[in-house]
C-alpha cells in the first residue's frame, strides 16, 4: 500500500472541515426559516459543524501511523 503524501493530508483535512462547517450551516439555515428564529439556530448549527469538523480533522489525523 502507498502512503499518502502530505499534500493529499492536507487537502482531505481542510475538505472534511469546511464541509462539516458548510453542513451545519445549512442544517441551521433551513430550521431558523421553518422556526423563524433568525439567527439562532444558524449559529448553533454552525457551532455544531465547526466541532464536528474538529473532530473529524482529529480522527483522519491521529489515524495517520508515524514516520519511520
Amino acid at each position: 500500500m502507498q502512503p499518502h503524501s502530505g499534500m493529499s493530508l492536507a487537502l482531505r483535512l481542510g475538505v472534511e472541515l469546511v464541509t462539516a462547517v458548510l453542513i451545519g450551516v445549512a442544517i441551521g439555515y433551513m430550521l431558523d426559516r421553518f422556526f423563524a428564529s433568525t439567527p439562532w439556530m444558524i449559529a448553533l448549527f454552525s457551532l455544531f459543524g465547526v466541532i464536528a469538523g474538529f473532530r473529524n480533522m482529529y480522527r483522519a489525523a491521529s489515524s495517520i501511523p508515524p514516520m519511520p
